[in-house]
């Protein structure tokens, strides 16, 4: 496994789950090797086991959010909003190395991406929504405060445009 033979590793795994199913640990490994072959299914499989023996382990949930990241982006949200909601529940901006920056980040570009797909299915009001919500995630990314104000001035909400882009002016005043 720390090798990266992930096909070597998964039947080590799969025995050690037997000899010891609640050890979770070995589910994280042994998810991690399928997230690491990109077999998304068995992530996502192994997840939902381990989920019944520890539910709520957050390094799983990123594991299975990862997984359906790269296969149904959509699925992926609420279980990154979920990690979300316990780094903050926890008072903890940190735990077992998953930052709330971090999550921060894949929501916004999540959102973003959302937006994106939104806009080009003509879904103005839903894109601004979704723009707004992946600005609240991931503030600091200056294409999201362009993105936003590209679709409000599109639907001729110009004031609000502004607003936008005089607030993304004095974020990144060193930007072009």
């Amino acid at each position: 496994y720390q090798k990266g033979a992930y096909e070597k590793a998964i039947p080590f795994f799969e025995r050690r789950i037997e000899k010891n199913p609640n050890n979770i640990n070995t589910y994280v490994y042994l998810a991690s090797s399928y997230l690491g072959l990109k077999q998304y299914d068995q992530v996502v499989k192994t997840t939902q086991k381990a989920f019944d023996i520890a539910p709520g382990h957050i390094r799983l949930m990123l594991l299975e959010a990862e997984a359906y990241y790269r296969t149904d982006y959509l699925k992926s949200i609420p279980i990154y909003k979920k990690i979300t909601d316990r780094l903050e529940d926890e008072g903890d901006q940190e735990l077992e190395g998953i930052t709330l920056a971090q999550i921060n980040a894949y929501l916004g570009h999540l959102y973003q991406r959302k937006a994106s797909e939104l806009y080009k299915a003509s879904n103005f009001n839903e894109a601004i929504t979704n723009n707004k919500t992946a600005r609240n995630y991931s503030p600091v990314r200056l294409n999201i405060h362009n993105n936003l104000a590209y679709v409000l001035l599109q639907q001729k909400k110009r004031a609000e445009a502004i607003k936008v882009l005089e607030k993304a002016t004095s974020r990144f005043a060193e930007s072009e």
